[in-house]
């Protein structure tokens, strides 16, 4: 199976955080076909208590589910990524993987595809879901 991990850079701040590796992204995998927004909201107020501001988010759907990225003003680091994931509801092995990772000090420890291939084929692609971004930018923007 050949993965690949590549983001779209839609603002020039996205990309400075990304490029600096500042750990300001929260990724979430959710193999349901629906994000639970009481998550979110509990999840902004988690950022709020830290003076956390959300720059963006974006959802993508996928085969199974959504996959919720939100990109954040400033680092937050590892554990603190890891509990809001556990917040938002991410895909429990994620989280156990996750937390492996980040123990063993793995650089690159969260990620989420946007393709995955057997093969020659490509099995699942992401695509952008407006109608669930906008539902999650209101709650958190």
């Amino acid at each position: 199976m050949r993965l690949v991990a590549s983001f779209p850079i839609m603002v020039k701040r996205r990309y400075d955080i990304e490029r600096d590796g500042w750990n300001a992204q929260i990724k979430v995998d959710y193999d349901e076909k629906h994000i639970p927004m009481r998550r979110v909201q509990r999840v902004a107020g988690f950022f709020a208590k830290r003076r956390l501001n959300v720059l963006d988010a974006d959802v993508r759907a996928t085969r199974k589910g959504f996959h919720l990225r939100i990109w954040l003003d400033k680092d937050i680091g590892q554990y603190t990524a890891l509990k809001a994931q556990e917040i938002l509801g991410d895909d429990p092995m994620r989280q156990k993987f996750n937390r492996k990772r980040v123990r063993k000090k793995k650089p690159g420890w969260n990620v989420l595809f946007n393709e995955k291939w057997r093969g020659e084929k490509c099995i699942m692609r992401e695509e952008k879901d407006e109608t669930m971004t906008n539902r999650v930018c209101e709650v958190l923007l």
